[in-house]
């Protein structure tokens, strides 16, 4: 019994040795709350008290509404958060280098730039959690781990933060210099020491630097998110969050409130490199969300504007609205009433509200939901489907935030109908117009706002003309046809939905009229045409329909009118016209769209003056191929 005795004691004492010969790396400034540190060795853990010093090994567990300051030598500060824990793994002496394994929770970190004298290397510093690793450059950042759903979140403050979504497969890709002259059963025993060490949160700085120089790593500048969700194939692409939740989080550095003086002014975030509208891309696994959302730290997740949202044309983000909303104080994600984010399955019914505000509309409440869903995207990120492709169709309000050139060809016939001369039995006559085409350019232009300015320019042949010239009838000798007809078109396209647009379109079109001519020398009837360049105002009411992925169909119905117009013998009076247009619609690419459509139009009114007295009337019908430049 006192041999068992000694030998206890013995081993008690060579473990208290080994953890006191450990060089103290940092310390707890400041803590509020229940905090707890456990010792390397140590089979117990011990509450912590501000001045406490800390080895490498170390881990801190933080109680709810508790939060701890750690301080560095260096004077590199970690924040963690309540309900949270990390253990400080290493602090290297001669670059400086530290490496934290965040478990669980969240923190805020400020990392000091390297001391003159110590060996320069890419990262100052490192960060993982059991889905990512991040690499630090003298920076400020927050990461929020979840082990529920083991999602990653990251948003910068200040500097650069690089971040890769770790596994079994990038490991491998990465550690390719372990052993590389050593036969494969060494390396493989190697390697898997290295993805040991990466689950049990004892890989070194060295290995962590290898990992990050993935190809998919991605970089993350200030006000930027990027995330590691366990259904994404690798990082999300980094996206702007919401202003004000940025620069309420930017203040908020110890995890309580901040003056409401501070959030008066939105600081300025970097500009990303993804499109701000999203992606969502098969083939090579990108995904992003769209810009301007809201990040709640609790659960990781990132709740992005929905696709109805406007653009703010100024802060190049989208307005996030009717997507819940964010604490003043704090910079944290508050729900929309009767419902709340949940790690595993996103938006769910929130029982205690439903069960304390007695007559509750719970049909609106689950419509709500699954709209919310979606725009979190929920089936990809949260479930793990296949992603989607990332060539979607642009709703209205997305392409009125970007510009488009417009390229369109439109084959057609078109048939006058010259009808009898008042006053006398002249017949009714017609001319058809055979194999004609039209060429026509659009700029839609970006803006801000419902309203959107398109510019047009266009111009066909004139030359397949058949005149219906039996009897008496022969073209006037001086009619003027052959030649190519322009035309120029301004208009203004209102937003009314996220599926329908109101447009009012001004235009002057050349085009080449027909009338009866009666020449009192030889007292004969006469068919004469005429080019004529007419003011025409149409407004026109168009729709999409039938979605399905990167198809829909759209209607076009439009009305107008014509304005008088003299011009040698002719004197065209008002013009009442009419279109119907049908399209066929089919994204190509993330800027380019194919239409396919067929259209009918219809013009009619008088003809006077010097002409015989006689009414007109135009139709017109053909097919029509767009391709539209996006950007």
């Amino acid at each position: 019994m006192k041999k068992l005795y000694c030998s206890t004691a013995c081993l008690i004492l060579l473990f208290s040795q080994a953890s006191f010969s450990k060089v103290n790396i940092a310390k707890i400034e400041k803590l509020r709350g229940i905090v707890t540190v456990l010792s390397p060795g140590a089979l117990h853990a011990r509450k912590a008290v501000r001045g406490d010093q800390l080895v490498a090994d170390s881990s801190i567990v933080t109680k709810p509404r508790s939060f701890v300051k750690v301080l560095y030598n260096d004077g590199s500060t970690v924040n963690l958060g309540p309900k949270s824990k990390i253990i400080l793994v290493e602090m290297q002496k001669d670059t400086g280098v530290g490496v934290i394994s965040l478990l669980k929770g969240k923190i805020r970190a400020s990392i000091k730039k390297r001391k003159s004298g110590q060996r320069k290397t890419k990262n100052k510093f490192f960060v993982k959690t059991r889905s990512a690793a991040l690499g630090v450059r003298g920076t400020s950042f927050q990461i929020t781990y979840n082990p529920e759903n083991d999602a990653t979140s990251l948003l910068t403050f200040e500097g650069k933060v690089a971040m890769v979504k770790v596994d079994d497969r990038i490991i491998e890709k990465q550690i390719q210099e372990v052993a590389t002259d050593e036969e494969r059963q060494v390396r493989d025993e190697q390697l898997q020491k290295i993805k040991d060490d990466w689950q049990s949160h004892k890989i070194s700085a060295k290995n962590l630097d290898k990992i990050l120089d993935a190809n998919e790593t991605v970089e993350v500048k200030p006000g930027q998110y990027a995330g590691v969700i366990e259904g994404l194939k690798k990082t999300s692409l980094p996206v702007k969050i919401s202003p004000k939740q940025y620069t309420v989080l930017y203040y908020n550095k110890d995890f309580q409130k901040v003056r409401k003086g501070n959030v008066k002014t939105l600081l300025k975030q970097a500009d990303q490199a993804a499109p701000l509208e999203g992606l969502n891309d098969k083939e090579t696994g990108d995904f992003a969300p769209r810009a301007g959302g809201f990040l709640d730290a609790n659960s990781g997740l990132y709740i992005p504007p929905k696709n109805t949202s406007k653009l703010n044309k100024k802060l190049q983000v989208y307005e996030a609205k009717s997507i819940g909303s964010v604490e003043e104080s704090t910079g944290k994600y508050i729900a929309p009433v009767g419902l709340k984010l949940d790690a595993k399955q996103g938006f769910v019914l929130d029982k205690k509200y439903l069960a304390g505000e007695g007559q509750i509309d719970k049909a609106n409440l689950l419509v709500m939901k699954e709209s919310l869903n979606q725009t979190l995207a929920t089936d990809v990120i949260l479930k793990g489907s296949p992603i989607a492709p990332s060539i979607h169709a642009l709703t209205y309000p997305e392409l009125f935030q970007k510009d488009t050139l417009t390229y369109s060809f439109r084959p057609h016939d078109s048939v006058w109908h010259l009808n009898k001369v008042e006053s006398s039995d002249v017949a009714a006559k017609s001319m058809e117009g055979h194999e004609q085409v039209i060429h026509k350019f659009e700029w839609h232009q970006v803006t801000d706002g419902n309203w959107q300015v398109s510019t047009s320019f266009s111009l066909k042949n004139s030359d397949q003309y058949k005149f219906d010239t039996d009897g008496f009838y022969n073209i006037y000798s001086d009619s003027h046809y052959g030649e190519t007809l322009y035309g120029l078109g301004i208009s203004l396209n209102y937003l009314m939905s996220i599926g329908s647009l109101l447009q009012f379109e001004l235009s002057v079109d050349q085009d080449n009229y027909v009338a009866y001519y009666y020449d009192s020398s030889d007292m004969s009837y006469y068919l004469e045409l005429e080019k004529i360049a007419l003011l025409k105002v149409m407004a026109s009411y168009q729709k999409r329909f039938l979605h399905f992925k990167r198809f829909f169909m759209d209607v076009n119905i439009g009305l107008g009118v014509a304005k008088s117009k003299e011009q040698g013998h002719f004197e065209i009076k008002p013009q009442f016209l009419s279109h119907l247009k049908l399209g066929f619609n089919y994204w190509l690419g993330r800027s380019y769209t194919l239409r396919l459509g067929l259209w009918t139009s219809y013009q009619t009114g008088k003809v006077e003056g010097a002409v015989v007295p006689a009414t007109i009337s135009r139709e017109d019908g053909g097919a029509e191929f767009n391709m539209s430049f996006i950007f």
